[in-house]
């Protein structure tokens, strides 16, 4: 019997076509969904090893600049032409307004707009990420991500070591300082954990994943980094307990990473004993740094806060995004015993070390009780639908919590690789609770267009590009000496601070120099940083010169009301105090 392929029933020709063009596209968009996915990854990665010698700032600068670009494209390419609001998104828009708003009082200008900027990049980021992609994705993104990352960044750093013996605190790791490396690392054991587990003892996946975490811990242990190590062992030990009174099945799996910490502890100390020798004192020190802080540093962090608390009360609603640093050093009581640390005439204290603080003096008592509020919600949140779910969620909920607890010691989210693998955290966690029915009615019915934020993503890298290029400049002509690099790299940024400070002293009077050119270069300076205190006494000598006697005068008795205890200012003040005397100036 001959069969009839002509026989509708039996052949279909359009039906076929319909097929194959509906498994085209299907295969095509899941090509598309793995390649972002895919890209993240193999940008996590680049950005956890990659630094540069051309920039004051080696390990950060080109960090900030690839996330800057990569996750602009990311929006661009992902994002949908109409946007979905929620309840929590106009919340954050409302945050963000307020910073906007706090421009108006802020002295560095340039800084606010870099920080707002980066949290537009972290906000549309994660929510396109809870919205394109399911949890199950989520969660793999982040653990394949840091896997990944931790497994490249343990080659570049025992790869370092072994080549280069001689490594400086601010270069501990191909991430940079030593307490950086510590806020990825909060993320990066958990997930090295649970992808053993997910591997099933295959040799070729689990070989470097273990090499990974004997890095890491090598790592914590031996640039001490407490928060990291507490965190964990403080995540793990509270979430074993929750679980053990609520899910006794398997709880005691989260006991893997305290224990873990807890060990490695022991053996890296006895290891450095015994290559010390018998008579050496170094397990009781080692283990002694992590049992507690020093007297002093407790005293330190104290009077940071308490520093801080003066400047909240002088500006309840803030001193404007960003511009904590700017503004500090006439809070830091420098030169008495209630100092604030790393404040005097060679250093600056950048971040108040603790994430809410640094929140509260830069927005205020409001909005830093709805930063800190949110923050709350989104911790039990997280938390619940973490406890109602797996293996998997638990040890991201230990990480995010090892983060939340870093974050109060050290400047975690504001660096740049801890910033980046936050929005993958955050996207995993959130999806859950998207993916619950008590989160659904969030959802409001309001669409908006994607246009301008396209737009916005297009400029975030141009003003990146900027930035990085006058921090060249500001580093080369400080290494070469050459005026024009300053002056290139203040045309590019007019708000590079650093390099207007190197612009004045090509202006010195001690080399013969243009002095006028020299004061207006440090009031450019002193207008976006108001109270760096090397500048403000170079200022009092430059008006000096330029025989603004009465403005130097004014200017020295602020200086001295705002550190009357402080060594530097007293024996400046008797220097000019001596010279003015000497070439009988009356001030006028």
């Amino acid at each position: 019997m001959t069969k009839n392929y002509l026989n509708p029933r039996i052949f279909d020709s359009e039906k076929l076509y319909t097929k194959i063009i509906n498994s085209k596209n299907m295969f095509m968009s899941i090509v598309k969904e793995d390649f972002w996915i895919n890209a993240l990854i193999v940008l996590m990665a680049i950005i956890s090893i990659v630094h540069i010698d051309y920039f004051y700032n080696a390990y950060d600068q080109p960090k900030w600049l690839l996330l800057d670009v990569g996750l602009s494209i990311f929006i661009i390419r992902n994002i949908k032409d109409s946007l979905e609001l929620s309840k929590l998104s106009l919340l954050s828009a409302f945050i963000l307004c307020y910073m906007m708003l706090s421009m108006l009082w802020a002295h560095h200008v340039y800084a606010s707009i870099e920080f707002i900027l980066r949290f537009i990049l972290f906000l549309i980021t994660v929510s396109i990420l809870v919205e394109r992609y399911s949890k199950d994705q989520l969660a793999s993104l982040v653990i394949n991500a840091s896997c990944f990352a931790s497994v490249v960044f343990s080659i570049v750093f025992c790869l370092d070591r072994l080549l280069n013996d001689s490594h400086f605190v601010s270069a501990y790791s191909p991430i940079g300082f030593v307490n950086n490396a510590g806020h990825i690392i909060n993320i990066w054991i958990p997930c090295l954990l649970i992808k053993l587990w997910q591997s099933k003892a295959k040799f070729y996946i689990s070989l470097p994943l273990i090499g990974s975490l004997l890095t890491l811990m090598y790592l914590v242990l031996d640039g001490n980094i407490r928060a990291t190590f507490y965190g964990l062992v403080i995540g793990g030990l509270g979430l074993f307990v929750l679980l053990a009174f609520l899910r006794k099945r398997y709880s005691y799996t989260v006991l893997v990473i305290p224990i873990l910490m807890l060990v490695g502890t022991c053996l890296f100390s006895l290891a450095i004993s015994i290559k010390a020798g018998p008579t050496s004192d170094t397990l009781e020190r080692t283990l002694g740094s992590l049992k507690n802080l020093s007297s002093t540093h407790n005293s330190a962090r104290l009077n940071l806060l308490s520093n801080n608390l003066d400047m909240l009360k002088d500006n309840p609603w803030g001193v404007g995004i960003n511009n904590f640093e700017y503004l500090h050093p006439k809070y830091a009581k420098v030169g008495t015993a209630g100092a604030s640390p790393y404040v005097n005439v060679r250093q600056v204290l950048k971040t108040p070390h603790n994430f809410f603080v640094k929140t509260y003096t830069e927005l205020g008592y409001m909005f830093g009780s709805i930063m800190l509020g949110l923050f709350i919600y989104l911790s039990i949140r997280f938390l619940k639908d973490a406890l109602l779910g797996n293996v998997l969620d638990w040890y991201l909920l230990i990480a995010f919590f090892a983060l939340i607890f870093h974050a109060q010691l050290s400047a975690v989210f504001i660096t740049p690789v801890s910033f980046a693998f936050s929005i993958l955290i955050f996207a995993a966690l959130l999806k859950q609770n998207v993916s619950s029915s008590h989160i659904r009615p969030l959802k409001i019915k309001m669409n908006l267009s994607s246009k301008p934020i396209k737009f916005i993503m297009i400029l975030i890298p141009l003003i990146s590009l900027l930035h990085i290029g006058s921090e060249y400049y500001s580093f080369k002509g400080r290494i070469n000496g050459q005026q024009t690099d300053f002056e290139t790299a203040v045309l590019l940024n007019p708000g590079n601070d650093r390099a207007w400070l190197g612009l004045s002293h090509f202006h010195s009077p001690d080399g013969q120099k243009d002095v006028i050119g020299g004061l207006e270069a440090l009031e450019r300076f002193l207008s976006l940083y108001p109270q760096h205190i090397y500048a403000r006494i170079r200022y009092v000598e430059l008006l000096s010169h330029n025989m603004r006697f009465q403005e130097a005068r004014d200017e020295l008795a602020a200086l001295r009301q705002d550190h009357p205890h402080y060594k530097k200012v007293i024996e400046f003040n008797e220097q000019i105090q001596n010279h003015w005397n000497f070439i009988g100036t009356t001030g006028h």
